[in-house]
Protein backbone atom coordinates (compact mmCIF):
# COMPACT_ATOMS: atom_id res chain seq x y z
CA UNK A 1 0.00 0.00 0.00
CA UNK A 2 1.41 3.49 -0.55
CA UNK A 3 0.14 6.47 0.76
CA UNK A 4 -0.05 10.00 -0.85
CA UNK A 5 0.32 10.71 -4.47
CA UNK A 6 3.55 11.67 -5.72
CA UNK A 7 5.81 10.03 -7.94
CA UNK A 8 7.92 7.10 -5.85
CA UNK A 9 11.27 8.69 -6.08
CA UNK A 10 11.73 9.47 -2.21
CA UNK A 11 9.80 7.25 0.03
CA UNK A 12 9.62 5.98 3.52
CA UNK A 13 8.66 2.24 4.18
CA UNK A 14 7.27 0.25 7.22
CA UNK A 15 7.29 -3.02 5.85
CA UNK A 16 4.54 -3.07 3.08
CA UNK A 17 3.49 0.16 3.73
CA UNK A 18 5.10 3.53 1.96
CA UNK A 19 4.83 7.06 2.17
CA UNK A 20 6.08 8.94 -0.86
CA UNK A 21 7.96 12.31 0.49
CA UNK A 22 7.89 13.47 -3.20
CA UNK A 23 10.48 14.40 -5.14
CA UNK A 24 11.44 18.12 -3.80
CA UNK A 25 11.89 17.39 -0.22
CA UNK A 26 15.50 18.64 0.92
CA UNK A 27 17.95 16.78 2.75
CA UNK A 28 19.56 19.61 4.46
CA UNK A 29 22.43 18.12 5.89
CA UNK A 30 23.01 15.73 3.28
CA UNK A 31 26.54 16.71 3.12
CA UNK A 32 27.23 17.89 6.70
CA UNK A 33 28.08 14.60 8.27
CA UNK A 34 31.77 12.47 7.75
CA UNK A 35 31.54 8.63 7.23
CA UNK A 36 34.97 8.43 9.38
CA UNK A 37 35.75 9.57 12.90
CA UNK A 38 38.74 11.25 13.41
CA UNK A 39 40.86 12.23 17.15
CA UNK A 40 43.82 14.40 17.50
CA UNK A 41 45.88 14.16 20.44
CA UNK A 42 49.59 15.59 21.36
CA UNK A 43 51.84 13.15 23.23
CA UNK A 44 53.86 15.33 26.09
CA UNK A 45 56.70 15.15 23.37
CA UNK A 46 55.00 17.04 21.52
CA UNK A 47 53.71 14.57 18.75
CA UNK A 48 50.84 13.94 17.20
CA UNK A 49 48.65 11.51 17.15
CA UNK A 50 45.89 10.96 14.95
CA UNK A 51 43.49 8.09 15.13
CA UNK A 52 40.70 7.50 12.29
CA UNK A 53 38.26 4.68 11.71
CA UNK A 54 35.30 4.52 10.23
CA UNK A 55 31.43 5.08 11.33
CA UNK A 56 29.47 2.15 11.19
CA UNK A 57 25.68 4.02 12.14
CA UNK A 58 24.59 7.41 13.21
CA UNK A 59 24.04 9.48 9.77
CA UNK A 60 21.80 12.36 10.48
CA UNK A 61 18.77 12.54 7.79
CA UNK A 62 17.02 15.59 8.38
CA UNK A 63 14.24 16.06 5.46
CA UNK A 64 12.25 19.15 4.97
CA UNK A 65 10.44 21.63 2.98
CA UNK A 66 12.66 24.67 1.31
CA UNK A 67 9.46 26.80 1.55
CA UNK A 68 5.88 27.13 1.22
CA UNK A 69 6.12 25.63 -2.33
CA UNK A 70 8.40 22.41 -2.40
CA UNK A 71 8.36 19.30 0.35
CA UNK A 72 4.90 19.70 1.01
CA UNK A 73 2.93 16.42 2.64
CA UNK A 74 -0.78 16.52 3.26
CA UNK A 75 -1.68 16.61 6.82
CA UNK A 76 -3.21 12.79 6.49
CA UNK A 77 0.65 11.69 5.47
CA UNK A 78 1.70 13.69 8.67
CA UNK A 79 -0.85 11.93 10.46
CA UNK A 80 0.60 8.35 9.65
CA UNK A 81 4.31 9.92 9.86
CA UNK A 82 3.35 10.78 13.99
CA UNK A 83 1.71 7.24 14.32
CA UNK A 84 5.18 5.70 12.72
CA UNK A 85 7.37 8.20 15.17
CA UNK A 86 5.63 7.29 17.90
CA UNK A 87 6.94 3.55 17.61
CA UNK A 88 9.46 2.60 20.08
CA UNK A 89 12.90 1.46 18.66
CA UNK A 90 11.45 0.57 14.76
CA UNK A 91 13.56 0.74 11.83
CA UNK A 92 12.48 1.86 8.55
CA UNK A 93 13.38 2.05 5.09
CA UNK A 94 14.41 5.39 3.49
CA UNK A 95 14.90 5.81 -0.36
CA UNK A 96 16.17 8.21 -1.33
CA UNK A 97 16.93 9.06 -5.09
CA UNK A 98 17.45 5.73 -5.54
CA UNK A 99 19.27 4.80 -2.36
CA UNK A 100 18.19 2.86 0.52
CA UNK A 101 18.99 3.62 4.39
CA UNK A 102 17.91 1.87 7.46
CA UNK A 103 16.59 4.80 9.47
CA UNK A 104 14.96 5.53 13.06
CA UNK A 105 13.19 9.03 13.99
CA UNK A 106 15.12 10.58 16.46
CA UNK A 107 15.38 13.59 18.92
CA UNK A 108 12.21 15.09 21.17
CA UNK A 109 10.55 16.65 17.76
CA UNK A 110 11.17 14.09 15.14
CA UNK A 111 8.36 15.58 13.11
CA UNK A 112 7.02 19.52 12.93
CA UNK A 113 5.04 20.64 10.60
CA UNK A 114 3.24 23.92 9.62
CA UNK A 115 0.29 24.24 7.66
CA UNK A 116 0.39 26.21 4.27
CA UNK A 117 -3.36 27.82 5.15
CA UNK A 118 -4.31 27.80 8.78
CA UNK A 119 -7.97 26.39 9.21
CA UNK A 120 -9.40 25.69 12.54
CA UNK A 121 -10.84 22.26 11.63
CA UNK A 122 -8.01 20.93 9.62
CA UNK A 123 -8.97 18.28 6.74
CA UNK A 124 -6.49 15.14 6.01
CA UNK A 125 -5.90 16.86 2.23
CA UNK A 126 -4.78 20.05 3.56
CA UNK A 127 -0.86 20.80 3.02
CA UNK A 128 2.07 21.44 5.75
CA UNK A 129 5.91 22.41 5.23
CA UNK A 130 7.31 19.43 7.32
CA UNK A 131 10.85 18.46 8.40
CA UNK A 132 11.32 15.03 9.25
CA UNK A 133 14.43 14.41 11.86
CA UNK A 134 15.84 10.61 11.15
CA UNK A 135 18.90 8.93 12.08
CA UNK A 136 20.56 6.30 9.60
CA UNK A 137 20.88 3.47 12.21
CA UNK A 138 20.65 -0.69 12.29
CA UNK A 139 19.22 -2.29 15.11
Amino acid sequence: MTIAGFNGINTLSNGATAIDLGDDINWSDEYSWSAVSKQSTFTLTGALVVEQAAKLAGRPITLESIDGNSGLLPRATLDTLKAWADLAAQQFTLTFRGTQYQVLFTGDAPITASPILYYGDPDAGDWYTVKLTLIEATL
